[in-house]
C-alpha cells in the first residue's frame, strides 16, 4: 500500500491542453504496463498483462479540446482504425487464453511485445 502523497507525476492535472492530455495519456499506458508488472512479481499466484487494443475508432476524442482537428485526422486515417470489434481482439485473446506463461507481458494484436 503507498503511503503519503503519490508520485508527482501520478497526480492528474486537469488541462485542455492537447499536448499535456497526450503527455497523461502516455503516462497513463506506461503505469499499466509496470503495475501488471509489478503485480506478477510481488504476488506470482496472480497473473496480470497488460494490452495495447490498437488505434481504434471510437468518439473518445468527443470531449477533448481542438475536437474539430481530431474529426479531421479522424476522417483521413479511418481507413487505417479498427472497429471496436477489431480492437476487442487482443482483450478477448488475453481473457480467453491461459496466461500463466506470459505474466507482466503487454499484448498487442494477440501477441506478446516484451
Amino acid at each position: 500500500m503507498l503511503e503519503g502523497d503519490p508520485p508527482t507525476f501520478l497526480t492528474p492535472v486537469q488541462s485542455k491542453n492537447m499536448k499535456i492530455q497526450c503527455d497523461q495519456y502516455a503516462i497513463s499506458n506506461r503505469a499499466r504496463i509496470y503495475f501488471a508488472k509489478e503485480l506478477c512479481a510481488r504476488h506470482p499466484d496472480i497473473t496480470a498483462v497488460s494490452l495495447h487494443p490498437g488505434v481504434v475508432k471510437t468518439s473518445l476524442g468527443r470531449s477533448m479540446p481542438c475536437r474539430w482537428l481530431l474529426q479531421c485526422i479522424g476522417f483521413v486515417f479511418t481507413p487505417f482504425l479498427k472497429s471496436p470489434d477489431q480492437g476487442a481482439q487482443t482483450t478477448i485473446h488475453c481473457c480467453t487464453n491461459d496466461m500463466t506463461g506470459n505474466k507482466g507481458d503487454y499484448f498487442k494484436d494477440c501477441d506478446p511485445k516484451c
